[in-house]
Parts: structure tokens; C-alpha cells; sequence
């Protein structure tokens, strides 16, 4: 249903119908944490849903209970970092991004944990005036470069930077 709306241009009934299922979802595993509570990997599906829906605070609460799972970890602290980012406190999102990068994954997951330290570093660089973050930034950017030149925009940020 969700992808005939989309076909035939209706975006804002498509956006309805993708609110109501967040909804409908957030409900649900809410529900089940309330009765599953040490089951770690629905502790991760809510928080990754609170993200989605704007509920910063929420999702780090769950993100961080999920992080102890071995087999979620780096997608729980991913997603702990982009709430961090989203709050602007950005502090501890490069801090929980500097911390996973210490875990093993997959080259993807690291191309996507670096990105994101890079996007941090970038956002603290202006905010403080502070050459050592921008550097740090043009270093993640470099090596997601490496990785994927053609990952998301990191020519155009790398280019940026260095100018």
C-alpha cells in the first residue's frame, strides 16, 4: 500500500501511512520490552524506532541497554551516536563513535561508523573554531574515501574541507 501511494505521487499519504506504522511499531515493542525486559535485540528495535520518531532521549536510554549485546553491538552504538548527534551533543557522539570503531565489523559498518565521526568532528570543528577536529574530520572523510570513493557525499565534503 505503501509503495502505491508512492507510485501514484501521493507523498503526504504515503508519510501518513509510514507515521501510523512507526506508531503502530513503537507500540508493539514497547509492549514487548515491558515483557521480555533482558531480551537485548528488542531493546535495539525500540530504540531504533524512538530515533526514527524523534525521541532522542528515549532511544539512547534503549540504545545503551542494547549496546551489551554482542551480536547488535555496532549498529547499537551507531545509532546511540546519531542520537547523541541529532541532541547536539556531540561530545559524546564522536566519544560513542570513537568506541565502536574499537569493535571488529564489517567494512561497510566501518565506512559508516568513520562517515559519521567525520560528519561530528566537522560540526565540533566549526562550533569551536578548532583546527584538530577539522583535521580529524578530513581524516575520516579520507579514509571512507579510501574505502568507497562514491559513499554518500564524501568527495564533496573532503573537497570542502581541504579548501
Amino acid at each position: 500500500a505503501f509503495n502505491k501511494l508512492m507510485a501514484a505521487g501521493d507523498k503526504a499519504g504515503a508519510a501518513a501511512m509510514a507515521q501510523k506504522q512507526l506508531e503502530l511499531e513503537l507500540a508493539e515493542f514497547t509492549d514487548r520490552c515491558a515483557n521480555y525486559p533482558t531480551d537485548l535485540g528488542l531493546k535495539y528495535e525500540l530504540g531504533r524506532r524512538m530515533l526514527i520518531a524523534g525521541k532522542a532521549d528515549e532511544a539512547i536510554v534503549e540504545l545503551q541497554k542494547a549496546s551489551r549485546d554482542a551480536r547488535r553491538h555496532v549498529a547499537s552504538m551507531l545509532l546511540l551516536g546519531q542520537a547523541y548527534a541529532r541532541k547536539g551533543w556531540l561530545r559524546e557522539a564522536s566519544d560513542t563513535y570513537e568506541r565502536t570503531l574499537q569493535a571488529d565489523m564489517t567494512e561497510d559498518r566501518r565506512k559508516e561508523v568513520l562517515y559519521n565521526l567525520a560528519d561530528v568532528k566537522e560540526r565540533m570543528g566549526k562550533e569551536n573554531n578548532s583546527a584538530d577536529d577539522l583535521a580529524k574530520a578530513l581524516d575520516c572523510f579520507s579514509q571512507v574515501a579510501q574505502i568507497d570513493f562514491n559513499f554518500k557525499d564524501v568527495r564533496t565534503r573532503l573537497e570542502n574541507l581541504r579548501k
